[in-house]
């Protein structure tokens, strides 16, 4: 995973929104939904938003 992708990955687990996550790191709304994406596919996660969330809470041991 990308240095980008594990942030995302660790905002989600705060339960902030792709938008909120997008002012975070100054990128646009669409390319956090695309980093979400591109993670899903990578831990072989498939669902809706909440999903990847879920997945955060369920192993917050891994995320750092």
């Amino acid at each position: 995973m990308t240095k980008v992708e594990l942030h995302t990955l660790k905002l989600v687990s705060e339960n902030k929104s792709s938008k909120e996550i997008g002012e975070l790191l100054f990128v646009t709304e669409k390319s956090v939904e695309n980093y979400r994406s591109r993670i899903c596919k990578k831990l072989n996660i498939s669902g809706g938003s909440n999903t990847l969330y879920k997945w955060t809470i369920a192993n917050k041991e891994l995320i750092r």
